[in-house]
């Protein structure tokens, strides 16, 4: 009996579209041209439409009364914070792994198999955690944990080992995050009357999927600012030639991907390198920070909007 709400659906696309557009071009030409800073103003302009739209429509697509019940705002809060600082944070790994670190693609989709199967081996035991400890707790301290894990990332250098640099980061995560992921769930299904059940499993995994859109768009320009105003300051002591300086600078988008100029001698080509992957190990700890930070504001958030127990 109820229609589809075609209209919101467009909004939202158009204001998401609009947004993430407009933050992932603003890293290759800045936040003063038209082709930016139109598609972000229209984003957060169609963005606050669809609210509207959802206020106002019969058959909403996500009805705001649900957020009502603090549990569930917190619960999305929480997914939105945790999803997006791993989105952002495990999008760069690969690229520090195998341009900075010279590792394999096979050996940098293995290294995070720890991450994973701690979140795989703490998400069996989700229920006994929450009959045992409540709901809450589980959220806050896995957000901790987890939190602590992000902040590890930031550790290696360019030139660390595995096992003393890059894994003990990647398996706090996944003891943290493997002890608050499934638990989400179960808040976000109590929070709500049994048949409304499936629209909050949906509502929920949108946050999730909006924040991972969103983290990787931020985070970029994050780290390519970052990553560009350390490796001009490095160049400042390299002996380069105008023309070799301007095709670097052309190249720097590409970040720790960048081809060094073939015309180059060895020595010099060798010092653009180390200026290369130290620019990127920087920004890398700087976006491994934020997500260290933003994952302990949903940790907070949690601790502050869900009850004990459902």
């Amino acid at each position: 009996a109820r229609k589809l709400d075609i209209p919101g659906a467009i909004l939202i696309t158009l204001g998401l579209g609009g947004i993430v557009f407009g933050l992932l071009e603003s890293s290759r030409l800045g936040f003063a041209e038209t082709v930016v800073w139109a598609p972000l103003v229209a984003g957060f302009i169609f963005t606050g439409l669809f609210v509207v739209r959802q206020k106002m429509a019969a058959s909403p697509m996500m009805p705001l009364a649900l957020f009502r019940s603090r549990a569930f705002s917190g619960a999305n809060i929480m997914t939105f914070f945790l999803y997006g600082a791993m989105s952002g944070s495990l999008f760069f790994l690969p690229f520090n792994l195998m341009q900075v670190q010279g590792w394999s693609a096979t050996l940098a989709g293995a290294a995070v198999l720890p991450f994973i199967l701690g979140i795989a081996i703490f998400s069996l035991f989700a229920g006994l955690v929450v009959a045992r400890f409540g709901q809450r707790t589980p959220l806050v301290v896995g957000g901790g944990v987890a939190a602590i894990g992000f902040a590890l990332l930031a550790l290696p250098g360019s030139d660390s080992s595995y096992w003393t640099g890059f894994l003990p980061g990647l398996a706090v995560m996944g003891l943290g995050i493997g002890i608050a992921v499934a638990p989400l769930t179960i808040v976000v299904m109590a929070a709500v009357p049994p048949n409304r059940a499936g629209l909050a499993s949906g509502v929920n995994n949108t946050a999730s999927r909006v924040a991972m859109l969103m983290a990787v768009a931020v985070f970029g320009v994050v780290m390519f600012e970052v990553y560009s105003a350390n490796f001009e300051s490095a160049l400042q002591s390299v002996p380069l030639d105008a023309e070799s300086r301007a095709l670097i600078g052309a190249r720097m988008v590409d970040l720790a991907g960048m081809e060094i100029p073939a015309a180059l001698d060895p020595e010099s080509a060798g010092l653009v390198r180390i200026a290369i992957n130290d620019s990127f190990v920087a920004g890398f700890r700087v976006v491994s920070l934020i997500a260290a930070g933003i994952t302990a504001l949903g940790a907070l958030a949690a601790a502050v909007t869900i009850p004990p127990r459902a």
